[in-house]
């Protein structure tokens, strides 16, 4: 693990996230789009459809989808390393 990117030299330095904070704060930003995403769904599941004609359609997003699924626990995802 190299999170830090501290031996990867000066040419690497552009890449996001430079720290371990960043890093948790790309998985919060992720997790918080995916609660938003999961809210307007619902919102446009439950519209009827004169309402729908008056908001935006919902589009979908795979990538979000796998982290409401995460979110919901219906489907478990695990991440092991070995050295």
């Amino acid at each position: 693990e190299n999170v830090k990117q501290s031996n990867w030299g000066d040419s690497k330095r552009s890449r996001f996230p430079q720290t371990r904070m960043g890093v948790e704060q790309v998985y919060f930003d992720a997790f918080q789009r995916a609660k938003d995403y999961m809210r307007n769904k619902e919102l446009w599941e439950k519209a009827g459809s004169s309402q729908r004609l008056k908001m935006e359609p919902f589009r979908r997003d795979l990538e979000l989808d796998a982290i409401v699924e995460i979110i919901l626990s219906t489907n478990i995802h695990f991440s092991t390393t070995q050295k």
